[in-house]
């Protein structure tokens, strides 16, 4: 009787094996060798206006065809905004609406941008003042914060030759004016986006850090918005001697080692990249690969050194640069549901590893797309997977549970993954998407990851009613569009709000533009902004802390004075504050 149960047991676990075996599809790729165009990562390309070396020249805007032709071989640009001619006066509007004008024509190639402003081309050129300084971070805040969807990331500048924070004839190495900057320049970016500096000594001792790998960024502090996890590094003589021409320099001493540990670690989640400045040694391939994997670049100049970057062509290590730079993520295996049923759930697992020198460095979304293969609808379900935390050499795990709502048709699905960009106008175009390192997945026409063709959506399959929070919906292949050309507020956001709320309006016309909040007394609080700005179909955003103020309703009053003459122009909207 015994042996005839155990039987029984045995038959029944049997079925179930095969039954679930029968449920769930087995997925597998091919990892590619392929050289892959990924956003933010890679060789850039460089474009300058106002570098000219001892003379000032006109303001050179950027050329969208020529930008279209370098998208075709790198996804970054570098951006020099010299400033020469403004280094004892403010940024007239005409310049604020050019650099305006130039972030919308790198949006319009599908670029990223990595800018930089300097008031000096060489060693020897006088930068501007502190107060100059601050007084131009200030006039480019709501310009910044407008196109932060295009910055890849911003680099510090302002101070020195080049803005390489060395040589300045102003003063400005002085740790309170370099302190002064850097935090302006963390105020002026959104909490997302993050700051490089030259050395890592300009970190360290800015935000009063140790001077070892005791400062790196943990984990914990990882794309926190806090100004230890928001500040990244450039190179700009990288390879160029031991001490790649004093970046590892701090205290007064040359300390390589001590600086590459810290590195190694502070840039798991933060972005390296720069550029070489000339022959040596320490260029040849085999350090230049050791180097870059050691320190975790993720963008490097194509331009300059010649020399050097020729030289990594020759010596044939160029490939391997430009497949490894940032992040390569591939697919390894998964498994997913082959078969679910309305109000049912698809268990989906994915299995990656990146093989880059680094990991993205700026949010990305991860979503599961499924497809009709008949009538072409799609859904979309958002999962928490963090790609930043994707680091170089690991192998990590999706895993979902996703529930199938009812309005999503019996039949076949494909399923994809979609990498994208989180910015709204960035979001569905496929230039801005992540690329999988895997044969035969790339869909360019909308940027997701082919998973698999063949998923039955049927009332009939096995499983119980999903009872999660995460669902497929229904999603339109529109693309992102810029904001209708008007004046005046948005809603702000949150609203009601604790603490702090995000104030966004459309100013279509350039002008003098004033953003103030009042009491229900008509007692003015703040004035957020009073200065003047481009035009631009896309909303500026500016914060309101509230912090130290009573719960209770504002107004927010917004006014612009048309510099072409036009009647003044007004709007206003109440907010709620509740602590």
């Amino acid at each position: 009787m015994r042996l005839l149960i155990a039987a029984c047991f045995i038959l029944l676990f049997a079925f179930v094996q095969h039954h679930l075996a029968a449920q769930t599809l087995q997925l597998r790729f091919t990892s590619s060798d392929q050289i892959i165009l990924n956003p933010e990562r890679g060789l850039y390309d460089v474009e300058v206006t106002g570098m000219v070396v001892g003379r000032i020249t006109p303001y050179q805007r950027l050329d969208l065809a020529e930008l279209r032709k370098i998208r075709q071989s790198c996804t970054l640009l570098f951006r020099y905004f010299g400033l020469k001619e403004w280094r004892t006066s403010e940024l007239p509007l005409h310049i604020l609406q050019n650099i305006s004008d130039d972030f919308a024509a790198i949006r319009s190639a599908g670029l990223k941008c990595i800018p930089r402003f300097t008031y000096s081309a060489e060693i020897g050129e006088p930068d501007a003042t502190l107060p100059i300084i601050l007084r131009h971070i200030d006039q480019l805040r709501p310009i910044l914060r407008q196109n932060k969807d295009v910055i890849a990331v911003l680099q510090a500048g302002f101070i020195g030759a080049w803005g390489e924070w060395h040589n300045s004839t102003s003063g400005n190495m002085a740790l309170e004016n370099r302190r002064a900057v850097l935090m302006r320049l963390l105020e002026a970016m959104p909490t997302d986006r993050m700051l490089q500096v030259r050395t890592p000594w300009h970190k360290q001792e800015v935000l009063s850090l140790r001077f070892d790998t005791s400062a790196a960024i943990t984990a914990a502090q990882a794309f926190s918005g806090s100004a230890v996890a928001r500040i990244g590094h450039h190179n700009d003589c990288f390879l160029a001697d031991a001490s790649d021409m004093g970046t590892y320099w701090h205290n007064g001493a040359i300390d390589t080692a001590g600086a590459k540990a810290y590195l190694r670690l502070d840039n798991r989640f933060a972005p390296m990249g720069g550029e070489t400045c000339q022959l040596s040694e320490y260029s040849l391939c085999p350090i230049a690969l050791s180097e870059m994997k050691r320190l975790r670049w993720s963008f490097l100049n194509r331009g300059y050194n010649e020399k050097v970057i020729g030289g990594f062509t020759v010596g044939g290590c160029m490939t391997e640069i430009e497949r490894r730079l940032g992040y390569r993520i591939s697919a390894l295996s998964g498994e997913v549901s082959s078969a679910t049923a309305q109000r049912g759930s698809l268990q989906f697992r994915l299995r990656l590893t990146n093989s880059g020198w680094a990991s993205p460095f700026n949010r990305r979304a991860v979503e599961l797309v499924m497809r009709n293969r008949s009538d072409g609808k799609t859904f979309r379900a958002g999962l928490s997977a963090d790609p930043r935390f994707w680091l170089t050499g690991d192998t990590v795990s999706i895993d979902a549970s996703v529930g199938v709502p009812v309005s999503m048709a019996s039949g076949l699905y494909s399923l994809f993954l979609h990498l994208a960009d989180p910015e709204p106008l960035l979001h569905n175009r496929p230039e801005y998407s992540l690329r999988l390192a895997n044969d035969n997945v790339w869909d360019s026409t909308t940027g997701w990851n082919r998973l698999a063709d063949s998923i039955l959506i049927d009332p009939s399959a096995s499983g119980s009613v999903y009872n999660g929070t995460t669902w497929f919906e229904p999603i339109s292949r529109t693309s992102g569009s810029a904001a209708p050309s008007l004046f005046g507020l948005l809603q702000n956001y949150p609203n009601p709000f604790n603490s702090s709320t995000t104030i966004s309006f459309v100013n279509s016309e350039a002008g003098k533009v004033t953003l103030r909040v009042f009491d229900l007394s008509g007692k003015r609080v703040a004035t957020l902004y009073n200065d003047s700005l481009p035009s631009s179909p896309l909303p500026y955003t500016l914060e309101w802390d509230a912090s130290r103020f009573a719960s209770g309703v504002y107004v927010v009053q917004l006014t612009s004075i048309p510099a072409n003459g036009a009647p003044s122009l007004f709007d206003a909207r109440k907010i709620l504050h509740v602590k």
